[in-house]
């Protein structure tokens, strides 16, 4: 999906009126410019064809940990009404913006929670341990730390995605096969993607 094929009257452009209008007020993002923020819109597309297919199997359910600004979790909600998506950072004010423009975008199919991720999934009346189909999170922490925060959220056969850099590289050097085992998890499927000017990846992993 390409930038100039979303249409003025998209909800995708309309989420992008709206992180514009909260730049100097919160930080959400590292990108503060409307080519800047487009491009990190963009970006969060080629998570699409990774996500499950609607079934008779029930609900598909994704949680977007530390989701800043709504980066990948709102464009995701937007682009797959079919899913319910759980938006959770661990501050309140960028809780409260992605709240409001969840609200202007009449996101129905998601909610914000606003907790720290460890804290949130040891909540045992919460209940969401082991409970989601797919768990991403965009620019949170480096790859052993994440995975640490991110494990006890994938069902069985569920998977973690997280965009990564060149940097990434570095990162799974130092993760251990018995950590792995540990979190119950996969070696990563990488995947390359955008433009062949950029090093950007999809990291993959499959809950075991």
């Amino acid at each position: 999906m390409k930038i100039s094929s979303w249409g003025k009257e998209s909800k995708l452009e309309k989420y992008l009126e709206l992180l514009l209008s909260w730049v100097g007020k919160i930080r959400l993002t590292g990108a503060q410019t409307e080519e800047a923020l487009r491009e990190q819109i963009q970006e969060s597309l080629y998570i699409l064809p990774y996500l499950p297919e609607a079934s008779n199997l029930g609900i598909i359910r994704i949680i977007d940990v530390g989701t800043g600004g709504g980066l990948p979790g709102i464009v995701l909600a937007i682009s797959r009404p079919d899913i319910m998506f759980t938006l959770l950072d661990s501050v309140r004010k960028k809780c409260m913006a992605v709240e409001n423009m969840r609200k202007a975008l009449e996101l129905k199919n998601a909610m914000v929670v606003c907790a720290r991720a460890e804290v949130y999934a040891a909540d045992s009346a919460k209940n969401v341990r082991a409970s989601f189909d797919v768990v991403t999170a965009r620019a949170v922490a480096a790859t052993p730390q994440l995975l640490e925060w991110l494990s006890p959220y994938p069902k069985k056969g569920g998977i973690i995605i997280a965009p990564k850099g060149p940097k990434y590289r570095e990162e799974i050097a130092s993760i251990k096969d018995k950590t792995l085992t540990k979190l119950k998890l996969s070696k990563p499927e990488i995947i390359r993607y955008g433009p062949d000017t950029r090093e950007n990846y999809l990291l993959i992993w499959k809950k075991l």
